[in-house]
């Protein structure tokens, strides 16, 4: 008798969602991990998002919070606002998918970034693209072609390893039952085949999420950026689909503006 591809979904959550009971982690069956992964990755993200959120920074000892807002276009543009507790421009950063620049309003100084993939490179080491990002910010997988290398599955949830190009791994829990990507952590490997980072360069950790038109998006998210010594909390209040996209994503210098280079300004502030 041929099993419906529902009952078969159900089925598979069904058997990645009971604890474990015994002595250790149980291997998931590549398969089930497989169609866990797909079923992520295939989650039907909006071509425009804007949310609005709280953040805290804490670098070096120091910290701080404020408010911003975020708009997004898929795969690889953004814009982000970064305001003072008066609600006046502080920070603004744009990419287009090819650069990213950022101006300062308080310092009147353009951090310019012509490449957005070496600018990724001070931030994470060159394991991740911008559209990496912004998945991992709306709550997805990044690397989209990285196939599971390994899968663990504990009372938390189904810890999967993805081998990304250049000995790139993603070590992410996430809750297979309801699809949602909890915790990202992004690294090196010491050899092609070693499912172990020896060198940690970015964490994603998402202990909340909102439902918003019946999908789910994080509501608080922590980023930690370990080569920079960043901490970032963020609280997102509202995620809202955008029906026309706005044409934010270019940023020029602004006249009388200084400028900077923002690939050296992020490597002096390692």
């Amino acid at each position: 008798m041929q099993i419906t591809r529902s009952l078969r979904r159900v089925v598979l959550g069904l058997v990645l969602a009971v604890p474990m009971v015994g002595c250790g982690p149980k291997k998931i069956p590549a398969a089930a991990a497989d169609q866990v992964v797909h079923e992520i990755r295939s989650r039907k993200l909006p071509r425009a998002l804007q949310a609005r959120f709280q953040i805290r920074v804490e670098s070096n000892g120091q910290s701080g919070s404020t408010k911003g807002a975020i708009i997004t276009h898929v795969p690889d543009q953004f814009r982000l606002e970064i305001l003072t507790p008066l609600g006046t421009p502080m920070l603004s950063v744009a990419s287009n998918g090819t650069a990213v620049h950022a101006w300062s309003q308080q310092l009147n100084t353009f951090f310019r970034g012509d490449d957005a993939l070496a600018v990724l490179s001070e931030l994470t080491g060159g394991a991740v693209t911008m559209s990496d990002v912004l998945q991992l910010l709306t709550g997805g997988l990044p690397l989209p072609d990285a196939p599971v290398l390994e899968t663990t599955a504990r009372e938390e949830g189904v810890w999967l390893v993805l081998a990304g190009p250049s000995d790139v791994r993603v070590r992410a829990l996430v809750s297979p039952k309801k699809r949602l990507v909890r915790r990202v952590e992004i690294g090196r490997a010491a050899t092609a085949e070693s499912a172990e980072m020896v060198d940690l360069v970015a964490v994603f950790d998402v202990s909340d999420h909102m439902r918003i038109d019946g999908a789910l998006y994080p509501e608080e998210m922590t980023i930690d950026i370990p080569p920079l010594g960043w901490t970032l909390e963020l609280t997102f209040h509202t995620w809202d689909e955008l029906g026309q996209i706005p044409a934010v994503f270019e940023m020029p210098v602004p006249p009388g503006a200084n400028v900077a280079d923002l690939e050296q300004t992020l490597r002096k502030a390692a």
